[in-house]
């Protein structure tokens, strides 16, 4: 059925179609109520969870990853904690928000589904077949046969389980489902433990959601403790698609498809999207590999495999870390790579895991280097179990800079700022967050102040000593600020510190300084800070020196051929379209598009 301009909104709206969701086309009904299914989800995960429900989800969250510790990348278990919390345990959030979506509908299809949504469903069960556009899931409890709208770009298989929180979709069929928010796949592997949940649920002699209801973490639990450390079903996926593409661009390169298989197996990666992973590799190889056949920038990469490049960096990283850990003789100076320089204002992955392997030895008594060594390996790489809020606080945090998605990350910023709101990450994630150039001013002070507290000065080399990150990573988040503002001398003073606290400038504060000063006109100064870290073969470095002989006019024509060396900064120079803001975290390839911007950033307004 189709809806003209001039006919009610099937949104429910009580307005013509044409002055809410028309345009110079006719759409069918369900596309409209579609969208505004989704429009109602979404919202509901923008509201909640509120401020005051904050530490009870916090204790429910800490709970459901001491018990899954191993079963799922701990962003999953975060999401299975999160909507149990929201749709069972505090069931009355939910319940309030769809009363309130009631008293607005209009539309009979619409009032008719959110009565049904006050129950929500929780279901454990098995893929048994694939139909008319449906999954069909049978309940591993009580053999219910379940029709589950199929999602885009999920394809599980004949035998897999299927786990998850879900809404009743009568538009379809008396048995249609839908997803809340996400799925998780289990391998068919796992039959003993769904026997295991049956005889439990039997015992328990509840009805099969009740069930579910209260006995849902530990279901999860019987799962987790009959894992089996072989390949999943996601991980094959992962496995295939790289095969293909190395068959498609006719790659020759074995040492990437054994890592990757050892990689697979040992970090066990779980993303949403499987691609992610592979572009991660992709860059990985590069990096580390020498792969020539690779020529691409991360950008694209990204195309390729359809993907963000932070996601790209995010698995790249974990990559990094894992060759680090493998390889005991590891030096990084006799690694090949073509990355130029990480830079950016974010912590990287690596902070996190010294900060996790620092906490466990500061909680333990080590009384000789033997007791050290057999203690570095037993929590090389585990969690890091907080011991008071202000850790916990701190974890949330890194949690939240790494998290893959951004109501996962959300999620964490608001527990970090619950358990301390003096956080020095905390206040310079809120700074981030407004628009009120005072109130942000504030806010970084605060956060440089608070950060300031927890320095120890004892290091000679500040960056050395993990917990002396938050005051270095604060002082060069105010400078960007200030420089971005246009407060050259204000960003000038606080660069010029952290040079001198981490002369190796692990932060790539150096550039940005150089640019401060070219601004200020001291370029005695920016010529010594050039000199200091003279790097011949940087794109970057070459560029700012041209430009500070450009700026006192003793450039010749042999030095604007040294600009050549990036042609798209060269481009960008050219066309002057509006900069991007200096990176919060990049780690860039020489010439690449990405340094081109870079580039372009830093030289802006001073051409």
């Amino acid at each position: 059925m189709n809806v003209g301009r001039n006919d009610p909104c099937p949104c429910g709206s009580g307005k013509k179609y044409k002055k809410c969701h028309g345009g110079k086309e006719v759409v069918s009904i369900n596309e409209v109520i579609d969208e505004h299914i989704f429009q109602i989800l979404e919202q509901f995960y923008l509201e909640n969870p509120e401020q005051r429900d904050m530490f009870e989800l916090n204790m429910h969250l800490t709970k459901w990853q001491n018990e899954l510790k191993g079963f799922l990348p701990i962003d999953q278990v975060d999401h299975l904690a999160v909507d149990h919390f929201l749709f069972v345990k505090r069931q009355d959030i939910w319940i309030k928000y769809i009363e309130r979506r009631l008293q607005k509908a209009v539309r009979p299809s619409i009032i008719k589904l959110l009565e049904q949504w006050k129950h929500p469903l929780v279901i454990i069960g098995e893929v048994i077949k694939m139909e008319d556009g449906f999954i069909k899931l049978k309940d591993v409890v009580d053999g219910h046969i379940y029709n589950l709208v199929k999602l885009d770009e999920v394809n599980p298989r004949i035998g897999e389980y299927a786990m998850s929180m879900f809404l009743p979709d009568s538009r379809q069929d008396a048995d249609a489902i839908m997803v809340i928010s996400g799925i998780t796949f289990l391998p068919n592997r796992l039959e003993d433990a769904m026997k295991d949940i049956k005889a439990f649920a039997k015992k328990t002699k509840l009805s099969t959601q009740e069930f579910y209801n209260e006995h849902w973490l530990e279901c999860c639990v019987l799962l987790n403790k009959k894992s089996q450390p072989i390949m999943t079903l996601k991980q094959v996926e992962m496995l295939t698609i790289l095969e293909d593409f190395i068959e498609e661009y006719e790659i020759e390169e074995e040492n990437l498809l054994n890592f990757f298989k050892v990689y697979l197996m040992k970090v066990s990666p779980n993303p949403r999207k499987a691609e992610s992973v592979v572009a991660g590799l992709i860059r990985f190889g590069q990096e580390y590999l020498s792969i020539v056949e690779f020529p691409w920038t991360n950008k694209k990469i990204a195309e390729i495999f359809e993907v963000s490049t932070s996601t790209i960096q995010k698995y790249f990283e974990e990559m990094e870390e894992f060759f680090i850990s493998i390889n005991e003789d590891f030096e990084e100076e006799q690694i090949p790579r073509n990355v130029i320089f990480e830079l950016g204002t974010y912590p990287r992955l690596m902070e996190f895991k010294n900060w996790e392997l620092m906490k466990h030895l500061d909680n333990d008594e080590l009384e000789n280097e033997a007791d050290l060594k057999a203690h570095l390996s037993k929590v090389m790489n585990k969690p890091y179990k907080p011991k008071n809020k202000e850790e916990d606080a701190q974890l949330n945090v890194y949690e939240g800079y790494f998290a893959e998605t951004e109501k996962i990350r959300a999620n964490h910023w608001r527990i970090a700022e619950l358990l301390n709101p003096t956080n020095p990450d905390v206040l310079l994630h809120q700074a981030e967050l407004t628009e009120d150039v005072n109130k942000a001013k504030e806010l970084y002070m605060l956060a440089i102040s608070e950060a300031k507290k927890q320095f120890d000065d004892s290091y000679e080399i500040a960056w050395a000593f993990a917990e002396n990150r938050p005051y270095l990573r604060a002082l060069f988040t105010y400078g960007v600020w200030q420089f971005e503002q246009g407060n050259f001398k204000e960003a000038n003073s606080y660069f010029s510190k952290l040079l001198k606290l981490n002369p190796n400038d692990n932060q790539g504060v150096r550039y940005i300084a150089v640019s401060t000063l070219l601004h200020l006109q001291k370029y005695k100064e920016a010529q010594q800070i050039l000199h200091d870290y003279k790097d011949q073969n940087d794109p970057i470095f070459i560029y700012l020196f041209v430009y500070l002989q450009k700026l006192q006019n003793l450039i010749h024509e042999e030095m604007r051929e040294l600009l050549a060396v990036n042609y798209f900064a060269m481009k960008l120079l050219d066309d002057k379209p509006v900069p991007q803001a200096f990176p919060k975290s990049a780690a860039v390839a020489a010439g690449s598009e990405e340094e081109a911007q870079i580039i372009y950033t830093l030289l802006s307004g001073l051409v």
